[in-house]
């Protein structure tokens, strides 16, 4: 886990360098500048990122555990778990952290279980079943079969344990696509029973396998608990859909968009189920919308695969590190990213936190001199007594 370097017998470009990788830790945590005073630490071999990712790949951990496993403090590991959940752009970058890893670790970080009120996360990667027969996830996470045979069919019902050369060329186009043995995806795609129609994509199958299908939503379902603190779920649903209408009138999503869309999606619907059901049609609205862009005659141009649009609210980073333990908005600041504390002053964070209180979507109290907030629902327009 840890090089056996002399950090201060480096250069100071290459501890710089270190420390911009979060590669470099003392007892107190991770380092952000060079450090003064010579105190003892440890470099990472690897970034701090990547070894938290193949933890989660490997199993589930809580933020405790993680912040143990490594010896650094909670607030380091939450930052980087946020970093890869939270959906939009960085301001200065212009990265999307969930479609990188998307696209990089072939997953999402997704919460898969409570342990004494902490949440248990684990790397949930695309499954082989998914990467063979629903690509793109719509099927599976969007149950949109109906939808799909409204497009040009190309081959019906072929029968199992029997081969076409769409199967030839289905195998050719997404064993580049996965870097997989386009003969693996030709052997496995033939085990089914399918159906191929023409999308704007390339031809797509639609196997006979609900058990398979229900695997892969089960595979990236969440507890309840974690659609339940959903907020601003209907401005969500209205952000994604005017997300995908950007793209799409930029040029044809890839796979990988239609991807993450997929799980957006997926995600809002459980959460509108459970939150507002009136939400629903506003969901499944946005789901037809994504099945409809598959048409090859929709009106679309055919363009380069597109990172997720939009900038980071406000909103979502506050809402991302609140606890349901109480704090001051000087707490809830401290502990926003870097690049977010950059572009909010704690002002505006003190304003927000005030806001989503007055309209009982988090909780606040008077304790002594301090106003606090927990992540709890609150009371409209009322505070709790500490």
């Amino acid at each position: 886990m840890y090089r056996d370097v002399d950090f201060y017998g480096l250069s100071e470009e290459e501890q710089q360098r270190l420390i911009r990788g979060k590669r470099v830790t003392t007892s107190d945590g991770l380092l952000r500048e060079i450090p003064k005073g010579r105190p003892a630490v440890r470099i990472f071999e690897e970034s701090l990122e990547n070894l938290i990712l193949k933890c989660l790949e490997s199993g589930r951990y809580s933020i405790h555990e993680l912040a143990d496993e490594f010896g650094i403090e909670e607030n380091d590991v939450r930052q980087i778990i946020n970093k890869f959940r939270r959906h939009g752009r960085d301001d200065f970058t212009g990265e999307s952290f969930k479609y990188n890893l998307l696209s990089e670790w072939n997953g999402v970080i997704r919460v898969k279980n409570m342990s004494q009120r902490h949440f248990e996360y684990s790397l949930e990667t695309i499954p082989f079943f998914a990467r063979i027969a629903d690509p793109t996830l719509v099927l599976s996470l969007l149950e949109v079969e109906e939808q799909l045979f409204d497009l040009p069919v190309m081959a019906e019902g072929i029968p199992s344990n029997t081969a076409s050369e769409l199967d030839e060329i289905y195998a050719l186009l997404f064993g580049e696509f996965w870097d997989i043995d386009p003969q693996a995806i030709f052997d496995e795609i033939t085990n089914y029973e399918r159906t191929y129609v023409e999308t704007s994509l390339a031809p797509l199958p639609s196997v006979r396998a609900l058990t398979e299908y229900e695997k892969i939503r089960s595979r990236f379902a969440q507890p309840d608990t974690v659609y339940n603190r959903f907020r601003n779920l209907e401005k969500s649903i209205r952000g994604i859909s005017e997300e995908f209408t950007e793209i799409m009138n930029r040029g044809q999503p890839g796979v990988r968009m239609y991807q993450a869309v997929s799980i957006e999606l997926f995600d809002m619907l459980r959460a509108a189920k459970l939150e507002d059901p009136r939400l629903v049609l506003k969901v499944e609205e946005a789901i037809n919308n994504v099945a409809s862009a598959l048409d090859p005659e929709a009106d679309n141009s055919v363009g380069t695969e597109e990172g997720m649009p939009g900038e980071i609210a406000l909103e979502d980073e506050i809402l991302a590190v609140l606890d349901e333990d109480w704090m001051t908005a000087e707490q809830v600041y401290n502990e926003l990213p870097a690049d977010v504390q950059m572009v909010s002053p704690q002002d505006s964070v003190q304003e927000a936190l005030d806001e989503h209180a007055a309209l009982g979507m988090i909780s606040s109290r008077i304790n002594g001199e301090d106003v606090e907030y927990s992540s709890k629902f609150g009371t409209v327009g009322l505070r709790d007594s500490p």
